[in-house]
């Protein structure tokens, strides 16, 4: 790792009963690409909506490095 920082694995799971659409999904990384805190997608799993393809429900764990 990096000398004076921790990872900290978060792993973020959309609502089943609430599918978003690919559109919000691809916005929410593009905010995550920008914050300024200092993290890493490490996986991402992204599932259609069985009755409406434009939703998607996702599964993302992100690496997230802070310092104490």
């Amino acid at each position: 790792g990096i000398p004076g920082l921790f990872l900290m694995e978060i792993t973020l799971q959309s609502d089943s009963a609430k599918p978003v659409s690919f559109q919000q999904l691809t916005n929410f990384l593009a905010k995550l690409e920008k914050n300024r805190r200092t993290s890493q997608v490490s996986s991402i799993t992204v599932t259609p909506d069985t009755k409406n393809r434009k939703l998607v429900t996702f599964t993302i764990a992100v690496n997230v490095y802070v310092k104490p």
